[in-house]
């Protein structure tokens, strides 16, 4: 496997760590956080590698342009991914 541009460590089922950020959200922190880098300017051609306890969540590496199309809802054992539709009230729930 070739290192990826960025790295997504995911703690719990609502938080994900990446580029020196902590994303959180109720449903699925990955995508949340892959939308919010590419409203920040991230190019979404850029490879994620998603980790949870040092090693990778899943057998390859996706672009985070994938994550942000993407809805996930994570578990503690297994991760469910689905298409992602915006909301007219969406706002990314992005922690400082």
């Amino acid at each position: 496997m070739t290192d990826p541009d960025l790295t997504f460590d995911l703690l719990g089922t609502d938080t994900a760590h990446c580029d020196g950020r902590v994303f959180r959200s109720r449903r699925a922190p990955i995508c949340e956080a892959a939308r919010a880098l590419i409203r920040e300017g991230f190019d979404g051609h850029m490879t994620v590698r998603v980790m949870r306890d040092g090693a990778p969540v899943f057998r390859a590496d996706h672009m985070l342009g994938e994550w942000a199309a993407t809805g996930c809802t994570e578990g503690d054992t297994q991760v469910r991914l689905t298409t992602w539709t915006a909301r007219p009230d969406f706002q990314s729930e992005a922690a400082e």
